[in-house]
């Protein structure tokens, strides 16, 4: 894979356009730098690591009523089996109408404004009170599915964004940058990597799917490319510990868009249980215009690869030359004949753990090839990590950036909030109507 994206990324030893890789792992700061990639060239979401130097600009990205409701579903997760969905739905609704709120008021509204205040009952009630037409949206909903019930959703939203609220901490230490606007321009070409983190993994892993999909949104905002070019890399390493990204979206929509996506997993039916179905993962990778394995192959991952390589029909020519009275005459005919499908016998045959390097490329016109790489071709093409990247990324800023502290007057007038802010919440919370 790494010798992919080199060849995908720095095809003249330097970068060449955008990139968006998602690196759950962290190991791909060390792969890229060693391949060519200068440090002002190089952004991470992380913002407890030395390496990021900007954080996402969430009031310019998440702007419209549509983009607020996509950051609150993806901060806010449903979960599986709820006997009660209506709590985490009524709080992406009331969440969605904090975000339209805050970007009425002022546009140098950060995440961590969001986060405080959404996590108060008292500092949501004061915000939503001066907007009644996102108050009297909220209230209609809680009235009429879970009457008395406010309190209850508040709590939802809380209990949801304390993971998140860290890494808005630590972003309001760094100045703002636009995801959208540099998913539009490959003037200058950086590589965006979304970064995990041990301490803070569940946040930034709802936080890197937000940013991603509005890079998604950005790209297809835009007018179609022309032929061969290339707006954007997405790099997805270990696609199914991404969560639900819809990647079937960027594979379809923004190909014509001029994005171009590498995809890594391990095995089809990790991806089948994240997207709900074998078929949800199968058709995934149904889109892809060329797919490698390698073996050992799982169960599901053997049976999609015999089906995609499957009985195929291709128009084969013939020749013919005859002598006559006249002479020699040529002639030519064609035919349909039926090309065999890879069976599960073959791909078995390309070894398992004891004989490794084993790859088959198979593209979606039928063709198929298999082989050997040898050691030697490793170590001429791929790249090792570049060990003062690895050492760079791995250091972490200091602890009290990730501290919540309260807002304070400046902000409390950015955000047009009475100061001082009141302590506790009024008897009926939302104010006009009980809910």
């Amino acid at each position: 894979m790494r010798a992919l994206v080199r060849t995908a990324l720095f095809p003249r030893g330097r970068l060449a356009t955008n990139c968006l890789c998602f690196d759950i792992k962290n190991e791909w700061v060390a792969h890229l730098t060693a391949m060519g990639l200068q440090p002002n060239q190089l952004m991470v979401s992380n913002p407890m690591s030395p390496l990021c130097s900007a954080a996402p600009d969430f009031a310019a990205d998440f702007s419209t009523e549509t983009s607020a409701a996509t950051l609150a579903e993806t901060l806010i997760p449903m979960g599986q089996n709820l006997s009660q969905p209506f709590f985490p739905e009524a709080a992406r609704l009331c969440l969605a109408a904090l975000v339209v709120a805050l970007g009425r008021r002022t546009d140098s509204w950060n995440l961590r404004h969001l986060v405080y205040i959404a996590r108060r009952p008292t500092h949501v009630a004061l915000l939503l009170r001066g907007e009644p037409d996102l108050l009297s949206r909220v209230q209609h909903v809680i009235s009429q599915h879970a009457p008395g019930q406010a309190a209850a959703v508040l709590a939802t939203i809380s209990v949801a964004l304390g993971p998140i609220a860290p890494v808005a901490s630590a972003y309001s230490h760094l100045p703002a940058f636009s995801v959208k606007q540099w998913a539009q321009d490959s003037s200058r070409p950086h590589i965006f990597v979304l970064s995990s983190s041990a301490s803070n993994h569940v946040g930034l892993e709802r936080i890197n799917r937000a940013l991603f999909s509005i890079a998604c949104t950005a790209l297809e905002d835009m007018p179609d490319a022309r032929d061969g070019q290339e707006r954007m890399w997405m790099l997805i390493d270990e696609a199914a510990a991404c969560g639900k990204l819809g990647l079937e979206r960027a594979l379809l929509v923004l190909r014509s868009k001029g994005a171009r996506t590498i995809i890594a997993n391990q095995d089809l039916e990790s991806l089948a249980r994240i997207h709900g179905s074998p078929q949800a993962a199968l058709g995934l990778f149904a889109n892809v215009a060329m797919l490698g394995v390698m073996p050992p192959l799982s169960p599901l991952t053997m049976q999609f690869v015999t089906q995609q390589m499957g009985q195929k029909k291709v128009m084969q020519t013939s020749g013919s030359e005859s002598m006559g009275s006249g002479g020699t005459s040529n002639g030519t005919s064609w035919s349909q004949v039926g090309v065999p499908p890879v069976t599960q016998a073959q791909l078995s045959s390309l070894g398992g753990p004891s004989k490794r390097n084993g790859v088959a490329v198979l593209a979606r016109a039928g063709v198929w090839w298999k082989g050997r790489v040898e050691p030697a071709w490793l170590r001429r093409h791929l790249v090792e990590p570049d060990q003062r990247a690895l050492e760079a990324s791995q250091q972490q800023r200091p602890a009290h950036w990730q501290m919540e502290n309260p807002l304070d007057e400046s902000e409390a007038q950015l955000l047009r909030l009475p100061w001082p802010l009141p302590e506790a919440p009024p008897a009926d919370l939302f104010g006009a109507v009980e809910v």
